[in-house]
């Protein structure tokens, strides 16, 4: 069952303020990073292989410590411990959110772009090899998903929108420049451009996908942070 990473990896910022009962309560306001599995083309029997969508936790409090040992488990309460450096060892230092990863029905792979909006992650997926993510066939089927990181619960984290086709490798977001409202989803198609408005997206999901400062995965956006970028440019 391979699981090569096939998508980008994307970052987002859980929200504040989630019920009681959602998979990523414990972790409001950390960040994230996504990514799916399972969508290359040298697979060799790619019906037998379920593709996985991750979500991992991204701040360096919650990884496993190599070198020394520091910090706490998921529960927050239990402490590392010398044993901690075999398991980032052979698991990595990441730690993966409980309820994940998202794992989907054989011969369904993860492929292309994960966009992030808000608090939501739109990718797609395909059940067959689908070559150059700019010209796939017609006949390869496939969905279009989303995941709402304030409202995902276990045994619903995500959403499948209408169409059976696989898309050009990922899903667009279009979102109104000046007032910052998630207006829906642009995913190309063989054959051609489908426009699914914000309308027929779940009222939770349009909600979640507004632009919003707070979500940013990097708040440090004032004067000081963008002269130092500008400086480091020019000294390239």
């Amino acid at each position: 069952n391979p699981q090569p990473i096939t998508t980008n990896i994307a970052v987002a910022r859980i929200p504040t303020g989630l019920a009681a009962g959602t998979s990523l309560k414990p972790y409001e306001g950390e960040r994230v990073i996504l990514f799916g599995t399972a969508g290359a083309d040298w697979i060799s029997s790619p019906s037998t292989v379920a593709g996985r969508l991750h979500v991992a936790l991204y701040e360096t409090t919650r990884q496993v410590p190599v070198d020394y040992v520091t910090g706490n488990q998921l529960d927050n309460i239990t402490a590392w411990n010398a044993g901690s450096t075999l398991t980032a060892s052979a698991k990595g230092v990441m730690q993966e959110v409980p309820d994940f990863p998202k794992v989907f029905a054989l011969g369904e792979r993860v492929y292309g772009t994960i966009t992030i909006a808000g608090s939501v992650a739109y990718f797609a997926t395909a059940y067959d090899k689908i070559g150059d993510v700019m010209a796939v066939p017609a006949s390869i089927q496939g969905r279009t998903y989303s995941l709402n990181l304030g409202t995902a619960v276990s045994g619903a984290l995500t959403t499948s929108f209408a169409g059976t086709s696989a898309s050009y490798g990922g899903v667009g977001v279009y979102v109104d420049k000046a007032t910052g409202a998630f207006k829906g989803l642009v995913t190309s198609n063989p054959g051609d451009m489908t426009y699914t408005p914000a309308a027929s997206v779940a009222a939770a999901d349009v909600a979640s996908s507004m632009l919003k400062p707070a979500l940013k995965v990097n708040n440090n956006q004032g004067l000081a942070y963008r002269l130092m970028g500008w400086i480091r440019r020019q000294l390239r």
